[in-house]
């Protein structure tokens, strides 16, 4: 479920903006509109307004490039410029794009940072926000951070990821872990494919332009 999404230097964002599904006080009760868990408070359903040209369709755009890049593995040539152009040394500076995630029980933020005009990753990373414990971020300058607590196999599989994943500035490592690799569900390296079958199954981003589904009329002729 989405707790909330960062982006920095993205179309028309140029100051790092971030977009919240945390529920306030001010609605505690109302419970029909909350999903409440041990861990968090969110709301089931926001609605983001304003006037033409405010960055509506902008901030879709967010997740819809999130989902690309985690499901292609790389950042999309055509995105070469979708850097704020509002400033023109944006062109060579980090554009930087998260989400917040309730997974189970469990708060996670995965993101990553990237040089849109080269399709560059700079970096990347995996938080636990329960235990305010990074559990992966790469370092393209020397080998990645594994802050998971493996078992004596995961933890040699996992060594053999990293060094065979070492110094790739072109994709992402959350993809990589998810091609033909299988864990054991009660394994740690399991939070790879929560995070990765959240942008490939559970995140659906419709567009303006985009075609009905034909989910859309199972449901419209149902109701």
């Amino acid at each position: 479920m989405l707790i909330g999404v960062k982006v920095q230097n993205f179309k028309s964002f140029n100051d790092l903006t971030a977009f919240s599904m945390i529920a306030s006080n001010k609605l505690s009760k109302q419970k029909e509109r909350l999903y409440e868990s041990d861990t968090i408070s969110l709301l089931k359903s926001t609605v983001i307004y304003g006037p033409n040209a405010s960055g509506k369709s902008n901030f879709v755009e967010v997740l819809r490039f999130m989902k690309e890049c985690v499901i292609n593995q790389e950042i999309p040539i055509e995105s070469y410029n979708w850097y704020c152009r509002n400033h023109e040394d944006n062109k060579e500076k980090i554009s930087s794009f998260s989400v917040q995630l309730l997974l189970n029980e469990d708060c996670y933020e995965y993101g990553f940072d990237a040089i849109l005009n080269t399709q560059t990753i700079k970096d990347e990373w995996i938080v636990n926000l329960n235990k305010k414990k990074v559990l992966y971020q790469r370092n393209n300058d020397g080998k990645p951070l594994n802050g998971l607590n493996l078992e004596k196999e995961d933890r040699m599989r996992m060594e053999i990821y990293l060094d065979d994943f070492l110094h790739n500035d072109k994709s992402l490592f959350l993809t990589e872990m998810n091609r033909n690799k299988s864990f054991d569900k009660d394994s740690e390296l399991s939070v790879y494919h929560r995070i990765y079958n959240w942008f490939a199954k559970d995140l659906n981003v419709v567009l303006p332009d985009m075609p009905l589904t034909d989910w859309y009329y199972v449901k419209k002729k149902d109701s």
